[in-house]
């Protein structure tokens, strides 16, 4: 699973992007507290048993998430990117909130994706680039696109 190895050149990446890129950066980095008051609480990536090739599908996984969590107490929001590549074919890249310890959303979540692929869940830190590198996903094709978890 590809890792998010966020570095000073991803960060310096951010002044080669064009306005629309950086206007979506700077949402993403400010979507979280004001929704929520709180910053993003998981750095998330989301892979698949199979191969997928439809955005739907993933889109699915995720409301489906979603959903296991409200059941069980947890509310879950946030942002994520569908990433179509050679190697992964379609996965995710998220960050999520949770109204709840970010140890506990990320058990919740491991446990559940672990019937539908591999996960890479980690403590979001805003100072580490995530959003720089979710939103230099977007728009490289017709499947690389983002939504809203509360759209959801």
């Amino acid at each position: 699973m590809m890792n998010w190895v966020i570095n000073l050149n991803l960060i310096k990446m951010y002044g080669m992007f064009n306005t629309t890129q950086k206007e979506l950066v700077s949402f993403f980095r400010n979507y979280s507290n004001t929704v929520n008051g709180d910053d993003f609480k998981l750095k998330v990536d989301l892979t698949y048993n199979k191969s997928v090739i439809d955005t739907n599908k993933c889109r699915r996984s995720i409301i489906n998430l979603k959903k296991h969590l409200s059941k069980i107490g947890i509310r879950m929001n946030g942002v994520y990117v569908n990433e179509y590549s050679k190697v992964y074919h379609l996965h995710n890249h998220c960050l999520i909130w949770v109204d709840c310890d970010w140890e506990v959303g990320k058990k919740h979540i491991k446990n559940y994706w672990s019937k539908i692929g591999l996960s890479l869940i980690e403590k979001y830190d805003s100072k580490l680039g995530g959003c720089e590198y979710m939103v230099k996903h977007i728009g490289v094709n017709q499947s690389n696109s983002w939504d809203l978890i509360e759209n959801l």
